[in-house]
């Protein structure tokens, strides 16, 4: 009998070292996973041309810490729940990773929507010029209005306005255009 207990006594021991080294794993993994996740959320970060701020990771470190003190401590499903946690914590970072590459890209497209409009400032005077067409001073006025207003709004780091307005800008170059067709219409019937 007592050979029997002490058998089973030994099964339940191995089941219990099995199970630890079970959980022991399950716990690596999760703090292995947590460190790999925020090493892409960086690199993203950087192919992206993103900053962070300074303490983006904090949440992030302080999990991670007390994780891989759990381990250490053989508390394995604590430091795989604190590992998962500090892996959740990292959505909020790529959120906002993602809010400020669309903001990047609203700041190129308005960038790129006023050298634009300038661009075909440039060519309407180059048309006049080549026609001979003299053109008055105040062809532009609505243009260059509504380009400096562009430009304001840019530097207030509204781009989405930037963009409408250096568009109603090329928009009023078109007006200029028919100005310039009327000037030459009358040059003709001198």
């Amino acid at each position: 009998l007592k050979e029997e207990d002490i058998e089973d006594e030994l099964e339940a021991e191995e089941e219990k070292i099995e199970e630890e080294m079970e959980e022991c794993l399950k716990a690596e993994k999760a703090i292995r996973e947590a460190e790999e996740e925020k090493g892409e959320l960086i690199d993203e970060a950087t192919e992206e041309d993103v900053e962070f701020p300074a303490n983006a990771f904090a949440e992030f470190d302080s999990l991670f810490a007390q994780a891989k003190s759990a381990l250490q401590a053989s508390n394995f499903v604590e430091a795989k729940n604190l590992a998962k946690r500090a892996e959740k914590s990292l959505d909020q970072i790529e959120k906002t990773i993602e809010e400020l590459e669309k903001k990047q890209e609203l700041k190129e497209e308005a960038e790129e929507a006023i050298e634009e409009a300038e661009e075909e400032k440039q060519e309407v005077l180059s048309e006049a010029s080549k026609e001979g067409v003299e053109l008055p001073t105040t062809v532009f006025e609505k243009f260059d209005r509504l380009l400096a207003q562009a430009k304001e709004l840019f530097v207030k780091k509204n781009y989405q306005g930037t963009k409408q307005l250096a568009e109603q800008a090329k928009d009023a170059l078109e007006d200029v255009d028919k100005e310039i067709e009327k000037l030459e219409k009358d040059e003709e019937e001198k």
